[in-house]
C-alpha cells in the first residue's frame, strides 16, 4: 500500500445529505486507532500532559507586615557604659539595705549640667544594670537639685533633646514611660521650663502620639494586676499631655494637638483628665 492508500485508511467520510436539490457534503474525519495520525496524537496529549504537571506553581509575592510598636534596635548605642568603666562619671552605685543608690563625688550644684545632664540622658535607653540605674537615677537626681533654678536646666535644654528622641525611637515600653516621668519633673521644675518645651514637642510627642492612639484596654469591672508592668502607657501619656498644657502656657494646646490630633484640652473639663477626652 502506497503513502496515498494509507492517507485515505486513516479517515473515513461519514455521511452527505441533500437539502433544496443541492448536494452539500458533510465531512468528518475519523482518525483510524493504530495508525500514525492516532499515535502521533497520543504523543502530543502526553507531552502536554506532563507539561502540566512540571509546571511550577506561580510564586505569590509575600507581602511583610510591619509591626509599628516592634521594639527598635537599631539605635545608636548609649555612650554611658563606657564612660562609667572609664570612670568619667562623678558618682558611684552603693549597694545599701534599701537597694541601689548612687554616691556623688560632690555636690550637684557644683557640677556642669551642659556636661553631664545629656551624659545621663543617653543612657536612658540602656536595658541592663547598673548602667540602667544610673543614667534613670543620675537624671532624676540632677533634675531635682536644680529644682527653683531654671537657668541649669534651661541651659541645656537643647541638648537633652536628642537623646530624650533616642531613647523614645526605641520603642520600648519601659523607656518611653521612663521619658514620661522625666518630662513631667521637668515641667515641675520651674515654669519658665514648660514653654521652652514648646518648639521641641514635634520631636518628642510623635512617638507619645503612636502609644497613645493605640488605646488601653478594657477590662470592664475586672482588675489589671499587670498595670506595673508598664505595659499600657495610655493613662501616663494623658497625664503628660494635660501637665505639659497647663504648664506651657497659651500656646501649649496648640502644638500639641498638631502632634497629637486625639488629645483634648484639659481645660474643657477642669474636673477631671482632659487628655482622656
Amino acid at each position: 500500500m502506497n503513502g496515498e492508500s494509507r492517507a485515505h485508511a486513516a479517515f473515513s467520510v461519514v455521511h452527505t445529505f441533500h437539502l433544496c436539490s443541492t448536494m452539500f457534503v458533510h465531512t468528518v474525519f475519523v482518525v483510524v486507532p493504530g495508525s500514525s495520525f492516532d499515535q502521533v496524537r497520543k504523543r502530543n496529549v502526553i507531552r502536554h500532559k506532563q507539561a502540566l504537571m512540571n509546571r511550577k506553581p506561580p510564586v505569590k509575592a509575600v507581602v511583610e507586615r510591619i509591626d509599628p510598636f516592634k521594639i527598635n534596635n537599631s539605635m545608636p548605642a548609649s555612650l554611658l557604659p563606657r564612660r562609667y568603666t572609664r570612670g568619667e562619671l562623678p558618682c558611684t552605685v552603693e549597694h545599701r539595705s534599701s537597694g541601689l543608690a548612687l554616691s556623688w563625688m560632690c555636690p550637684l550644684h557644683n557640677l556642669d549640667y551642659d556636661h553631664y545632664l545629656p551624659c545621663f540622658m543617653d543612657g536612658i535607653r540602656c536595658n541592663d544594670n547598673p548602667h540602667k540605674f544610673i543614667a534613670r537615677q543620675g537624671v532624676y537626681e540632677l533634675i531635682e537639685d536644680a529644682r527653683g533654678n531654671s537657668e541649669r536646666i534651661l541651659d541645656c535644654l537643647h541638648l537633652i533633646v536628642l537623646p530624650l528622641r533616642y531613647s523614645l525611637a526605641t520603642k520600648n515600653p519601659d523607656t518611653v514611660l521612663s521619658i514620661i516621668n522625666i518630662l513631667k519633673q521637668l515641667c515641675t521644675v520651674h515654669p519658665t521650663v514648660g514653654p521652652h518645651l514648646i518648639p521641641h514637642y514635634r520631636q518628642l510627642l510623635s512617638i507619645l502620639n503612636l502609644f497613645y492612639g493605640k488605646g488601653g484596654k478594657n477590662l470592664g469591672d475586672a482588675m489589671d494586676y499587670k498595670q506595673f508592668n508598664s505595659e499600657d502607657l495610655v493613662v501616663p501619656i494623658a497625664e503628660c499631655l494635660e501637665l505639659l498644657e497647663r504648664t506651657g502656657g497659651p500656646n501649649a494646646f496648640v502644638n500639641i494637638k498638631y502632634t497629637v490630633p486625639t488629645y483634648t484640652s484639659c481645660f474643657a473639663n477642669p474636673g477631671g483628665s482632659g487628655g482622656l477626652g
